[in-house]
C-alpha cells in the first residue's frame, strides 16, 4: 500500500492526502459511522477489522453510532479504536467540535451523519448495502460504493488524488 507519513507537531502521525491544484492535508484522525458504514445488520462487513487495524497505526480511528442493533462495542471490542455511543447527528457534531476538525476525515452513509461530514477537512460518504442519505452527498469530497473502498483510500491516498484531479 502506498502511504505516506508525517510526524505532526503533537508528535502524532498522519496521513496526508495530496489534493492536485490545492494545498496537501493532513489527517490525524478518522471519524467514522458504525451502522451501515461499517457494518450491515450491526455485523461488522467483511475485511473492515483488518483495514481499522492498519488505519489505526497511521492515525486515530474514533467510530461514532448510535448503534441501533446493539452490537458496535462487541464487534469492534478486539480492535485498537474508539467507540462512542451517541444519540444522534448533533452528538457527532459536538464531538468534532471539540476536536481540530481540520485535521479530521469523516465517513458516513446516513442523515445522523451530515453534520459530521460537512464540518470535517476530508469526507467520504458510501452508499452501501443499507444506502445513503442523498442529503450526505452534497458534503461529501468523494462517494463510493462500500466501506472497504473507502477506507483503501486512505491507506493508498494516490486513489484520492486521482480522484481529486482536474
Amino acid at each position: 500500500m502506498n502511504l505516506k507519513i508525517d510526524k505532526c507537531f503533537d508528535d502524532k502521525k498522519a496521513i496526508t492526502i495530496t489534493i492536485p491544484g490545492g494545498k496537501d492535508i493532513s489527517i490525524r484522525e478518522i471519524f467514522l459511522d458504525y451502522t451501515g458504514t461499517l457494518s450491515k445488520d450491526g455485523k461488522l462487513i467483511e475485511g473492515v477489522a483488518q483495514r481499522l487495524f492498519l488505519l489505526s497505526q497511521k492515525v486515530k480511528v474514533s467510530i461514532y453510532t448510535a448503534d441501533t442493533f446493539g452490537s458496535a462495542k462487541k464487534e469492534l471490542e478486539n480492535l485498537p479504536v474508539e467507540i462512542n455511543i451517541i444519540k444522534n447527528g448533533d452528538d457527532k457534531e459536538k464531538a468534532l467540535k471539540k476536536k481540530s476538525y481540520k485535521y479530521i476525515a469523516a465517513i458516513g452513509n446516513g442523515i445522523n451523519d451530515v453534520k459530521m461530514l460537512k464540518l470535517a477537512k476530508f469526507s467520504v460518504a458510501i452508499i452501501g448495502p443499507e444506502g445513503a442519505a442523498a442529503k450526505l452527498l452534497r458534503y461529501s469530497d468523494i462517494v463510493v460504493s462500500n466501506i472497504i473502498d473507502a477506507l483503501d483510500l486512505f491507506l493508498n491516498t494516490k486513489r484520492i488524488t486521482a480522484t481529486l484531479r482536474k
